[in-house]
């Protein structure tokens, strides 16, 4: 509470709130005081926010995916070695089903190799473009913005090329449940 007005001057201040800087209000309020400073409008740097946030999801789901493809890769080669190995062992004859499940290994293999070895997926801005444009940043035209357009059109490019990992990911899943099945086939015929 504030002490009554004295002839000498303005009443001092008993009581202060301090503002904290993890509190959402306050971080909101400093924010927002910044963007007045620089003149950015707060709605540009959400879209960035968010282009991040929808890049990195990609990302994750990408790591996903290769782990997945590095697990049936691996799955494949342990399926053709138990298999294949007590094929070998009884001496069988080759014979359409063990060379359908040596093909269905084959592309097991070859698909899993596919999605573990991608070239064209980008999911981090380059940092010289970065700052250039932050140095050609003029009133009418603002950085966030420019880099939320840049990071959307790698999220349009980066989401055909992960669709396409998705569906040869599963065909090599099927692969390798095809090559378990005809080996299991081969092995009850012989």
């Amino acid at each position: 509470m504030a002490a009554a007005a004295s002839p000498a001057g303005p009443a001092p201040i008993t009581a202060i709130t301090p503002r904290v800087l993890h509190e959402p209000a306050a971080r909101d309020d400093i924010l927002g005081r910044q963007y007045a400073r620089l003149g950015v409008p707060p709605d540009f740097r959400l879209a960035y926010d968010e282009a991040v946030r929808a890049l990195r999801a990609q990302a994750d789901e990408h790591g996903s995916l290769r782990t997945r493809a590095g697990t049936i890769l691996a799955t494949s080669l342990v399926v053709t070695s138990f298999f294949g190995g007590q094929a070998v062992a009884r001496n069988g004859p080759a014979s359409s089903l063990a060379w359908l499940a040596v093909g269905a290994f084959l592309l097991a293999g070859g698909l899993s190799l596919g999605v573990l070895f991608p070239t064209d997926l980008r999911f981090a801005s380059d940092v010289g473009d970065v700052v250039t444009l932050i140095e050609n940043a003029t009133a009418t035209s603002d950085p966030h913005r420019e880099l939320s357009l840049s990071l959307a059109g790698r999220l349009d490019a980066n989401r055909v090329r992960i669709a396409a990992m998705r569906w040869t990911f599963r065909a090599s899943a099927i692969a390798v449940l095809a090559e378990t099945v005809l080996w299991i086939a081969y092995l009850a015929d012989n």
